[in-house]
């Protein structure tokens, strides 16, 4: 609509058309133990009194599933994402929520993938994760979508978001190993945070398209992991 405005009216109003918000970001682990992260977008100040309110709430340790299953038969298809390791860069607590609730839900609809558990989630017994995700993130910088908003055709270049991973994807046999530079870059109009799905999206595309690969090389792999 904006774009409509003649003699650049539109950049006039794009500048004065945002609003300041809170953006509160819980973590804490469901009755399986599996990590999950809330993002809740509040209004100016209003993210005050939920923290007074956690402030005295006791703190949870994530207790991270066990990588080796031991003598566990390997469920097929499924699929353990781990939290990310995010010491390679200081990323706001945000961007850390959305980027892991972004990838569990990409991986839950990828065609190749049957079931997809957090890490701490317990495992149903006897069974071990076919594949383990793992990220490391290598760079972060933050972007302005105000900026890019009021800067029109040139916020394709200016104040974008940019956040790059080292994604890594192993299987329980350790005979597939699988690393990509996994690189999301945040141009134009859109909030920042959005940057969070396009990493999750590149990533399940990527990963899909090995899983494919791989089960093309290995016919009848997954009935000896049934068996």
């Amino acid at each position: 609509m904006r774009m409509a405005i003649p003699d650049g009216g539109g950049l006039a109003v794009a500048a004065v058309a945002h609003h300041r918000i809170d953006i509160l970001t819980v973590e804490f682990n469901d009755s399986r133990g599996g990590a999950h992260s809330a993002v809740f977008f509040l209004g100016a100040g209003k993210a005050d009194g939920a923290l007074e309110s956690f402030a005295l709430a006791p703190k949870l340790t994530r207790i991270p599933i066990a990588s080796d299953c031991g003598a566990g038969l390997t469920e097929p298809g499924s699929m353990l994402v781990l939290v990310p390791d995010w010491d390679g860069a200081k990323v706001p607590a945000v961007y850390q929520g959305l980027v892991y609730e972004h990838v569990m839900e990409r991986f839950k609809k990828a065609q190749s993938v049957t079931r997809v558990y957090r890490e701490g989630e317990t495992m149903p017994a006897g069974l071990c994760p076919q594949y383990t995700v793992h990220l490391r993130v290598t760079a972060f910088q933050e972007g302005n979508s105000v900026k890019r908003a009021e800067l029109g055709p040139i916020g394709m270049f200016v104040g974008t978001t940019q956040i790059a991973f080292n994604a890594q994807l192993t299987d329980r046999t350790g005979q597939l190993a699988i690393n990509e530079a996994v690189k999301s870059t945040l141009r134009g109009e859109g909030e920042s945070t959005d940057v969070a799905d396009h990493v999750a999206k590149s990533l399940e595309k990527k990963y899909e398209k090995a899983l494919k690969a791989a089960d093309k090389k290995a016919p009848g792999t997954s009935e000896a992991a049934k068996a």
